[in-house]
């Protein structure tokens, strides 16, 4: 694979980055020609993959090749993060200092969203918004940040879509996989097939680390009370504003792109 066809996959916890980046391993094939940035920290130049949980500054002035994202719905992205979070064995949380982790496994939904850890997180406080504009992020997304996050406003947003332009983003959508398929299955002339099965659901039968999911249909987790509205609204607003943004962007590309009847 030559530089100009190398990818920069921005995998936002709980939007199918998992299955993005190893139907990507599996469509690149070659081990030795390999190298999967899986967590933020120095590149290696030079290689045919970089998928982790970067942020959009992460990405080199001088890269060439496709530089792409997939966003969720923010209230269920939320939901499903912090369902994940719980799905932790308790021992294997203190084991590698995953606070997020430890605190969502005590805590209610309510909670946890009330928490000064999730508050001041990248990737529970307006996520979308910060890892594209380029926000600092901690070793682990399950992990507290420990420092203040810049403050957000109507501006920050113009900022995030500069910044998606300037370094030629592209932003897909969880409910469009198929799109994804077939835009990177292009990009790359083989074939490509993303996972549709529960992530949560298969780690937890097959690795340790984690306890049986919480069941995603409980009602006492998805139901939106207005106190848990009430809790989110500040870690949602600014994503819930961009998501709509660029999901009328799409919209407005894929009716421009689609024949015309006679």
């Amino acid at each position: 694979m030559n530089r100009s066809q190398a990818i920069f996959h921005l995998h936002i916890p709980k939007c199918a980055g998992t299955s993005v980046r190893n139907a990507l391993e599996t469509a690149i094939g070659d081990e030795a020609a390999l190298s999967a940035q899986r967590h933020s920290g120095t590149l290696e130049p030079d290689k045919a993959l970089y998928s982790g949980h970067f942020s959009a500054l992460a990405v080199p002035d001088d890269f060439e090749g496709m530089t792409f994202t997939v966003l969720r719905e923010p209230w269920t992205r939320l939901v499903s993060a912090y369902r994940f979070l719980r799905s932790h064995t308790e021992d294997y949380a203190r084991a590698e200092n995953l606070d997020l982790a430890l605190l969502a496994r005590n805590a209610s939904l309510e909670e946890f969203l009330s928490s000064r850890c999730v508050i001041e997180s990248p990737f529970f406080n307006n996520p979308y918004c910060r890892l594209l504009q380029g926000a600092p992020l901690p070793r682990r997304w399950e992990q507290c940040h420990h420092r203040s996050l810049a403050p957000l406003n109507a501006f920050s947003l113009h900022r995030v879509l500069q910044t998606v332009d300037r370094r030629n983003i592209r932003i897909f959508f969880l409910d469009r996989l198929n799109y994804l398929e077939t835009s990177l299955a292009e990009y790359l002339e083989t074939a490509i097939q993303l996972s549709r099965s529960n992530e949560t659901n298969r780690k937890s039968t097959v690795d340790p680390r984690f306890d049986p999911p919480v069941d995603e249909d409980d009602p006492r987790i998805m139901r939106k009370t207005p106190r848990l509205l009430e809790r989110s609204e500040p870690l949602l607003r600014y994503d819930l504003m961009l998501y709509a943004l660029l999901k009328s962007d799409e919209k407005q590309a894929v009716d421009h792109s689609a024949p015309k009847g006679g």
